[in-house]
């Protein structure tokens, strides 16, 4: 989600200028074997299935350019395992259980907000925190342990300075969100940033 990432210049209006976009680097090719070996394993563990996947992805691969967001690159991922597979949404259990684990959270996530010295920083932390919700990398969380602790880990960096004084009343703020449970988590700022006017 994009709190991670908060400047003040967001909420300005810009142009959008490709050339400086985030581009894929070569890096970025083996991870999109490891996500597909990692969302066709959700699905199947018919390892004929998983080489199919692979070398279709292969192919599709071979004619691309790294002139893309990583982002746009992965979209072939999921349309491959999901032709291959015939499911439709690899995640969609995971999916689910993680928007339950999140949605169980929220009372007690709000509490922590609401007393919170600062409930703005508080509430960028929990949105922050549902970060490590990513189901196509593959890494291993618990999020009901895993958020409690980074709930209370500081900021590498931290634009809340510049947020704060760009939140006022009328102001406008689209905000991204990605994953689900994540975005169960974001509401939890979304609340806290209207709570200062603005839509």
């Amino acid at each position: 989600a994009l709190p991670v990432a908060l400047r003040s210049s967001l909420f300005r209006p810009a142009r959008y200028d490709p050339a400086h976009s985030m581009k894929a680097k070569p890096d970025c090719v083996l991870c999109l074997y490891k996500q597909a070996l990692n969302t066709v394993r959700f699905v199947t563990r018919d390892t004929r299935i998983h080489e199919r996947v692979l070398r279709r992805l292969s192919s599709v691969v071979a004619g691309e350019t790294l002139n893309q967001t990583p982002t746009s690159l992965s979209q072939h991922v999921y349309r491959i395992v999901s032709e291959v597979t015939g499911v439709k949404d690899p995640y969609k259990k995971q999916k689910d259980q993680t928007n339950r684990i999140a949605l169980s959270l929220l009372p007690a996530l709000r509490r922590m907000i609401r007393h919170a010295p600062d409930p703005l920083d508080a509430a960028l932390h929990a949105a922050v925190a549902g970060n490590i919700i990513d189901l196509g990398i593959g890494h291993a969380f618990d999020l009901k342990t895993d958020i409690h602790r980074l709930m209370h880990q500081p900021f590498a960096v931290s634009a809340i300075r510049d947020f704060r004084r760009e939140l006022k009343p009328g102001r406008r703020l689209l905000y991204l969100g990605d994953n689900a449970g994540e975005i169960v988590l974001d509401t939890l700022l979304v609340d806290c940033v209207r709570e200062h006017g603005v839509a």
